[in-house]
């Protein structure tokens, strides 16, 4: 491996940072379009991700990403997953779990976007039909569609459990984390919007934000839109013409780990509720009106 790949093997956060990666306004340099928000869990999976490459059990082991539809769920897993296809040693085995073929297309499109812009990347990575896979190391990624196959019986090293909220199979998502819970020094990460409360996908999520086991940031905003380069810098946003949220910071945390979870906390965000105050967003960009949204960031680490 040549020094400038040992480095960004070393750095997860180097390797996020050098991507070039297809934006909302053509391809760009990752490091420089980040949001802040993606910088931050980024950074919070990082140690999990180096010591998953080294053979080692990760500081944390357990992550719940909870964001609304349009902030980067997928593409940001699909780098955490080729940065562990890239420069793990060892042959890793990755399952990605999805409610369907389309969903299952959609980290699998983001990852070929990756490669196409990163040909140095594309090198060591392959995409073949739902697999990714080390041409090296014979590391592979299969992503599997809760309609298409089963679940039983695999060891896979690191799991992903996209959009949660959209799995009607609770089965299958139960065979997944079974799977998992065999690899003591595994990695699990449940990426998922909001969804409805009184469902078997609420109260694992409640049981995540409840244990010292799962960190459990999330990222409530009144629309997807509003993440933008002025939001990175703290600055206004809008929704269409009209003004929209600025931004405070606050930490608080009552363990020694960091697990930052990002809130709406001001009229419009209806005490978190995603779904609705997307739905307020859009019926006030209609009417043209402002949409008051303060959005403020605190690190919680749930006992």
């Amino acid at each position: 491996m040549s020094d400038q790949l040992q480095q960004l093997a070393n750095d997860p956060m180097l390797f996020f940072d050098q991507l070039r990666i297809p934006s909302a306004h053509g391809d760009a340099v990752f490091g420089d379009v980040m949001a802040d928000f993606q910088r931050e869990r980024f950074e919070q999976l990082s140690p999990a991700l180096l010591a998953v490459r080294a053979g080692e059990k990760p500081p944390i082991g357990r992550y719940w990403w909870t964001a609304t539809k349009g902030v980067s769920k997928d593409s940001d897993l699909a780098c955490c997953l080729l940065y562990l296809l890239a420069f793990t040693p060892r042959p890793l085995t990755c399952h990605v779990g999805a409610a369907d073929r389309d969903q299952a297309a959609e980290l699998k499109k983001a990852a070929v976007d990756i490669l196409r812009l990163n040909s140095w990347l594309a090198e060591l990575v392959e995409a073949k039909s739902y697999t990714l896979r080390n041409r090296l190391t014979e590391s592979t990624c299969e992503i599997i569609a809760a309609d298409v196959a089963g679940s039983h019986g695999a060891r896979p090293s690191v799991l992903i459990l996209n959009e949660l909220s959209h799995i009607q199979k609770k089965e299958f998502a139960e065979n997944l984390l079974d799977n998992a819970t065999k690899v003591p020094r595994g990695l699990v990460c449940i990426a998922t919007n909001a969804g409805f409360q009184d469902t078997w996908q609420w109260r694992w999520r409640e049981r995540a934000r409840l244990s010292d086991r799962w960190c459990f940031p999330s990222l409530r905003t009144a629309a997807a839109v509003v993440i933008t380069g002025r939001y990175r810098r703290g600055e206004d946003t809008q929704l269409g013409k009209s003004p929209g949220a600025s931004v405070s910071r606050g930490v608080a945390c009552r363990k020694r780990r960091r697990c930052p979870r990002l809130r709406s906390d001001g009229p419009g965000s209806a005490h978190g509720d995603v779904a609705t105050a997307l739905a307020l967003a859009l019926l006030s960009a209609r009417s043209h009106s402002h949409i008051p949204n303060r959005i403020s960031r605190e690190l919680v680490c749930f006992p």
